[in-house]
């Protein structure tokens, strides 16, 4: 039998139920559209790929931000090349800047370990992109072991990294629908799911996951529990040492 981390947790290992933890911590920003006073971003309105473009990112995060490869700042595809790239080749779409033209949006909690925005995933208050372009970025914590499924799909650009590893490439202008899956991805409690997300052109803008995970937006007490004794006896064995 699956125990959900969601639906039933144990408090120091007393046995008593606890309230369940949320689900996907979500940060969104906004691009700079082209009918914004300020300009619009370098990397919206520039063509349509028509279907997934993967290897827009390297295969791990760096300082917990997608890096560009350098196929993504010179490769020959209908929307590239990419040219908001931040200090150390990540891509800027997450960081807002004034000069780059990315502001931070609106910050909380998605409900739900499967969740689809629906059609127009425009930024607060738009109800179109010619002003704001959307990206988001959603984090969470397996809240248990095993092998489980999952499966993204994005208008526009979508990747997820599982502790910092890229597990499934859904890069790309297109249209919602084209979706990148993997099945039986083994995962344990505590690892850290992130997904980034950025609309980068005018029509449309949405995004969904699908996964019999269950996904918790802070770890299980239990498990930083277990992170928190693991710490102490490496603590113990280099002061014996």
């Amino acid at each position: 039998m699956k125990l959900h981390g969601r639906n039933f947790a144990w408090v120091l290992g007393l046995g008593l139920a606890a309230t369940s933890f949320a689900d996907w911590n979500y940060n969104y920003y906004k691009l700079n559209g082209s009918s914004n006073a300020g300009g619009a971003h370098v990397d919206v309105d520039r063509g349509i790929d028509g279907g997934i473009v993967t290897g827009l990112v390297e295969g791990s995060l760096t300082g917990g931000i997608p890096k560009a490869t350098s196929f993504a700042t010179s490769g020959p595809f209908n929307s590239g090349p990419l040219l908001d790239i931040r200090s150390g080749g990540v891509l800027g779409w997450w960081t807002p800047s004034v000069a780059d033209k990315v502001s931070f949006d609106s910050s909380g909690i998605t409900t739900g370990d499967s969740f689809d925005t629906g059609a127009g995933f425009f930024a607060t208050g738009e109800s179109d992109n010619a002003n704001y372009f959307r990206s988001a970025h959603w984090y969470g914590f397996a809240a248990s072991s095993g092998a489980f499924d999952f499966s993204i799909a994005g208008d526009d650009d979508a990747w997820m990294f599982v502790n910092g590893s890229l597990v499934l490439d859904n890069g790309g202008v297109k249209a919602f629908g084209a979706a990148s899956s993997i099945t039986d991805l083994a995962i344990s409690a505590g690892d850290r799911i992130d997904i980034f997300f950025a609309d980068r052109n005018r029509v449309e803008s949405r995004f969904a996951i699908t996964t019999d995970a269950d996904i918790n937006a802070v770890p299980e007490p239990g498990t930083m529990i277990a992170l928190g004794l693991g710490a102490a006896a490496m603590l113990r064995r280099r002061r014996k040492s």
